[in-house]
């Protein structure tokens, strides 16, 4: 991409992107951060912390075992007696308490400890990322492992927890150490061309699932219109999985999400679509044909994302409507959001 993506339109898309709009609109964002990522990732994280707690983190019971002279929950009688606690007067009890030394509030604690460390965080940040590191002084510091954020439990009273916890993951994926100094240096995720796409396609699936009613939006799998006597169940065809299909009564569109830095390929100096883009859209509306009614006229939309160039071309391929369009990031949020619902009229 030409240009930087700005900060705000960064938090937008990945508002979506997780599907956590209600949570993101919670966090007011100063214009002031405008910087680098790694800034409003810290930002979104120290301010989202602080709304929990003015509200009270979550707390959950932990069961403890502690040799004590006052009988408290269950006695472990056997451990006792072979210890000679109870000729002691004491005994090892088992009980639950109520503590915030939970895995979520774990990875908070390490998330603003990474962050503390990380070379180019604006000093303001840093200096409340410190202060939240004391915050939780009851909860224990642990080295985060990406298995960690699958083992935080989700449900309806901890959504906000969710939102939070899914800007820690990103910034423990492009926070790396550098080697024999303790420090942490932070990747520019948005010129990612390995984790951008999903994100990217995630944004444009859950922005139509919530913005329009028009029509219903899913990500379906395409079976082959295809028969075979060497390959009978055609387990050896690709599967073919669509990032968005939208369907009305009148109308059926299938969206591929597509992100490059440069939005076309370039042969002998010449731009050109990328091919196997063309060839896949193509392929999935060829053999939705077979299901008949709308499906059997569907048309195809690429959607590239820019940040300077735009271009929108139309073609008429094999009696298949296909679009190229793309979508500016640099614009205000609004006249995104505008682009995105007149795409689909």
């Amino acid at each position: 991409m030409s240009q930087s993506i700005p900060i705000r339109n960064l938090y937008h898309l990945l508002s979506y992107a997780w599907d956590v709009l209600p949570q993101a609109s919670l966090v007011d964002l100063d214009s002031e951060h405008e910087a680098h990522p790694v800034d409003l990732l810290a930002e979104v994280l120290i301010k989202g912390t602080n709304h929990l707690l003015r509200r009270g983190i979550d707390q959950d019971y932990q069961l403890n075992e502690e040799v004590i002279s006052t009988l408290r929950g269950r006695v472990d009688f056997a451990y006792s007696e072979r210890r000679m606690l109870l000729q002691q007067g004491q005994a090892l009890c088992l009980f639950d308490e109520m503590t915030a030394d939970t895995l979520s509030n774990q990875i908070l604690k390490a998330t603003f400890t990474r962050l503390y460390r990380t070379w180019g965080l604006e000093k303001g940040l840093r200096k409340q990322c410190g202060t939240l590191i004391r915050r939780f002084s009851t909860v224990a510091t642990i080295s985060i492992q990406p298995s960690h954020f699958s083992k935080v439990s989700s449900n309806r009273n901890n959504s906000f927890y969710r939102f939070l916890l899914s800007t820690c993951e990103l910034i423990h994926s492009e926070c790396f150490p550098e080697e024999g100094s303790g420090n942490y240096q932070f990747r520019d995720f948005f010129r990612d061309e390995g984790k951008m796409p999903k994100l990217y396609e995630k944004f444009i699936f859950n922005f139509y699932k919530k913005k329009q009613s028009a029509y219903q939006v899913s990500s379906e799998r395409i079976s082959w219109n295809a028969t075979s006597t060497t390959d009978p169940e055609l387990k050896y065809l690709p599967s073919m999985l669509t990032d968005i299909s939208l369907r009305s009564s009148e109308r059926t569109i299938v969206i591929d999400a597509k992100y490059y830095k440069k939005t076309f390929s370039t042969y002998f100096d010449k731009e050109k679509i990328h091919s196997n883009n063309l060839y896949q859209i193509f392929a999935y509306l060829k053999n939705m044909e077979v299901n008949r009614g709308n499906d059997s006229e569907a048309e195809g939309i690429l959607l590239y994302p820019v940040t300077g160039k735009e271009a929108a071309f139309e073609y008429e391929i094999g009696d298949k409507i296909i679009r190229i369009e793309t979508l500016n990031l640099t614009e205000e949020w609004g006249d995104i959001e505008t682009r995105l619902l007149s795409l689909i009229l």
